[in-house]
């Protein structure tokens, strides 16, 4: 008797057990199990994996996201949990419209939406000429990516644990001011890493605690990372080329940044130390610095720390380190780097401080 209940637990074990996650084919020709990508999203169960042949998925049916009160378009509003697109390269598989449609008074379109739940990855393909490319609310994986000319690259609202960027273009052309990517923590985003990835045209915004960037560049933009609120983010053999504002604190009280092995150049300053940040600090060890015409650190406007070490120092038209009046004394520690002179007095010409004007504490 005892033989037949076990035998029976294990057909009933055998017969309940999980789902064995599916494959959605999507291919142009008809030759997959559908053409529009929508209709495999709307067929897709938890853990299922949706594979888009070559193409142009430029299908834009409106949809109503959680919690807003109007309709916007999506090449592919997400459904399930833990679910995975692959394209077959991001030269060959694009999704969105072929120019340019973003819509800023409406935040449309979304190219893909994924706002409920958590657990998104995305590989092997390009997502283009929206006003967000990918909006996701959860925990995101993207490899092998390019997000081209948009309002908004990348809006992640980060649920959980780890995640990450690699191997991905971000190209703003057309936006008004375009973004990259923006990482903001909603009850998670530690341990987020972005790796090897090449942000052109556009900022990249990080406002999560604990991010690793490396071996990413940041070009052709008036700023290149800004680190909100309290986020930190650690980089590692990173460029960044941008034509006023290199690395900047803003909107914050405790934001931290370091920076190691790499090269920050502004047309404007390499580091903004100002902004409304004054308990957040900058670490920049063994990089080559170049300013512009303000200066190479700006350190005005409620400044935070810097530790300056082992680096090059490259001064443009303005000084070093500018400083200003604040209601905050701060101290910047810039010793043991090399600043293209042996001079002393060509040093201390470079540095507005305490020793030019009294009223800087």
């Amino acid at each position: 008797m005892l033989n037949r209940v076990r035998c029976f637990l294990a057909i009933m074990l055998l017969v309940c057990g999980p789902a064995v996650a599916a494959t959605i084919n999507v291919e142009r020709d008809g030759s997959g199990d559908f053409i529009v990508l929508q209709e495999a999203l709307n067929a897709a169960a938890d853990g299922d994996t949706i594979r888009l042949g070559p193409g142009d998925f430029t299908e834009m049916p409106w949809t109503r996201l959680p919690g807003w009160s109007w309709d916007v378009r999506s090449c592919g509003r997400v459904l399930a949990d833990d679910l995975t697109i692959i394209g077959a390269g991001p030269e060959l598989t694009r999704i969105g419209p072929a120019t340019y449609a973003a819509n800023g008074n409406l935040f449309s379109p979304i190219a893909i939406a994924y706002t409920e739940r958590a657990g998104l990855r995305l590989q092997d393909l390009t997502i283009r000429n929206c006003y967000e490319s990918v909006r996701v609310k959860g925990t995101l994986d993207m490899e092998n990516c390019a997000l081209d000319d948009h309002a908004i690259g990348m809006y992640w609202f980060a649920t959980g644990i780890g995640g990450g960027i690699r191997d991905t273009e971000f190209r703003g052309e057309s936006g008004v001011a375009p973004t990259a990517f923006r990482i903001i923590p909603d009850g998670g985003g530690e341990g987020i890493l972005i790796e090897r990835c090449d942000i052109s045209g556009a900022n990249a915004i990080i406002e999560t605690p604990g991010t690793v960037v490396i071996d990413c560049r940041f070009s052709e933009y008036k700023v290149g990372v800004q680190i909100y609120g309290s986020g930190s983010a650690t980089f590692h053999r990173c460029t960044v080329d941008v034509t006023r504002i290199g690395l900047e604190f803003s909107l914050g009280s405790g934001a931290y940044c370091e920076f190691n092995d790499g090269e920050i150049s502004g047309g404007w300053t390499a580091l903004d130390a100002g902004g409304n940040a004054p308990n957040g600090r900058y670490v920049v060890r063994n990089s080559r610095l170049h300013g512009g015409s303000t200066a190479v650190i700006d350190a005005r406007y409620r400044p935070r720390s810097c530790e300056i070490s082992g680096c090059d120092i490259f001064k443009g038209s303005g000084p070093v380190i500018l400083c200003s009046s604040t209601n905050t004394a701060v101290t910047h520690d810039l010793r043991n780097n090399y600043w293209g002179t042996t001079s002393e007095a060509d040093i201390q010409s470079w540095i507005i401080d305490h020793s030019d004007d009294p009223n800087i504490p």
